[in-house]
């Protein structure tokens, strides 16, 4: 469905909410609510929105849950662990050999796929990424949703894979539900990225404080896309500028995520661009770069990461041992703080872009420190 035409259903759903349910109040828990269950759910099957398929007996086998059998499929997988964390309404896919903290700086994917066909084409999707040795920290929901599965990477290039091996896998092709309605899409797979906040929730508190503008405005016969996103953009520009009182700020106090107003910013930056008509799959990968410190050239940072510890150290060697040391186990004591090495390392993308590229290098660690403080090498390449 044209993501317009979604936009422009849900506000008029909700609209029609508050014009016609007495009860309804918009400005409340409840309001928000509504609103993000008609995001995230809006072009699922009413049939299929109350399934959860965390509880046994819901599988189409008829063999347990679809949880429990994705559990049971990947348990010996080299690359690949899943599991459904305690107190958690989803299932965790995560590469085996990340061993580091989770970053926080990562490419969100959505591919969602209806009921009848995310039980297999999960198995196939996430055994493409266990074969490809991807580095990804991912989930699915109990719910059938239009975001029900996440694949978070560091790596675009890894991006770029899984989207052409979506795009090629006519299982998953014919069960595909709906981009969400938000974000930036492109061949029916949503892209997002929102650092430790979510992008879903985000959008969700822009309409619920633009309906309620227009409520209180007595303005509720505007309500539609195109005044939508200039009512963010409106209150984008002054929370940026600075200039009068910008309801981002209360979007933000009502949240509870007044320390994440840059992170805040960034989403909503992204959400007035991914309307735009001239918007395109590399300018969401530039912004994704540009805001999260992606780091762009892996060998002159290994370089220098090598040089500070080998003065440390004592020799080369060691050096590249410390930094074995840290891929293995995520241990990042083993860098030394001169010259800010370990906050920088620490709070950057470098350790999973070392593994990914080491993995789709088919390098081992020694040969790539070798090449990268190779000074001839060093003069060719930079």
């Amino acid at each position: 469905m044209n993501r317009k035409i979604q936009i422009d259903r849900l506000l008029r759903l909700v609209k029609e909410k508050i014009q016609n349910d007495p009860k309804f109040n918009i400005d409340s828990e409840d309001g928000y609510t509504f609103v993000y269950n008609n995001t995230v759910f809006g072009t699922v099957k009413e049939q299929e929105k109350s399934i959860l398929i965390d509880r046994h007996g819901s599988s189409k086998n008829n063999y347990g849950s679809i949880f429990d059998n994705w559990i049971k499929y990947f348990k010996d997988d080299q690359n690949l662990e899943v599991f459904c964390p305690e107190g958690e309404y989803y299932c965790q896919f995560e590469y085996r050999h990340l061993n580091v903290e989770k970053s926080p700086t990562h490419l969100k994917m959505y591919i969602p796929l209806d009921y009848n066909h995310i039980e297999e084409g999960a198995k196939q999707l996430f055994k493409f990424l266990s074969d490809n040795n991807i580095l990804h920290t991912s989930k699915i929901s109990r719910k059938i949703r239009n975001d029900d599965i996440v694949i978070r990477v560091i790596n675009p290039e890894d991006a770029d894979k899984i989207a052409d091996f979506v795009n090629n896998n006519s299982y998953i092709q014919e069960g595909l539900l709906d981009p969400l309605p938000f974000a930036f899409s492109k061949d029916r797979i949503a892209f997002a990225s929102d650092g430790s906040l979510s992008y879903n929730e985000i959008s969700t508190a822009l309409i619920t404080r633009y309906l309620i503008k227009a409520k209180n405005n007595n303005k509720l016969y505007r309500v539609s896309s195109s005044d939508f996103y200039n009512y963010v953009s409106e209150e984008y520009k002054k929370e940026c500028s600075k200039e009068g009182s910008s309801e981002i700020v209360e979007m933000l106090k009502a949240l509870d995520l007044e320390k994440h107003r840059d992170g805040c910013r960034d989403i909503i930056s992204l959400i007035i661009k991914s309307q735009e008509p001239g918007f395109s799959y590399k300018d969401l990968i530039d912004h994704y770069k540009k805001t999260n410190g992606y780091i762009e050239d892996m060998d002159i940072v290994t370089k220098k990461l090598i040089e500070i510890q080998e003065e440390k150290l004592g020799s080369r060697e060691l050096a590249t041992g410390s930094l074995k040391l840290v891929l293995e186990t995520g241990t990042y004591e083993y860098f030394t703080r001169e010259n800010g090495l370990r906050d920088y390392i620490k709070h950057s993308n470098y350790i999973y872009l070392l593994k990914s590229n080491l993995n789709n290098n088919q390098i081992k660690l020694s040969d790539y420190v070798n090449m990268v403080t190779d000074e001839d090498y060093y003069i060719k390449t930079h």
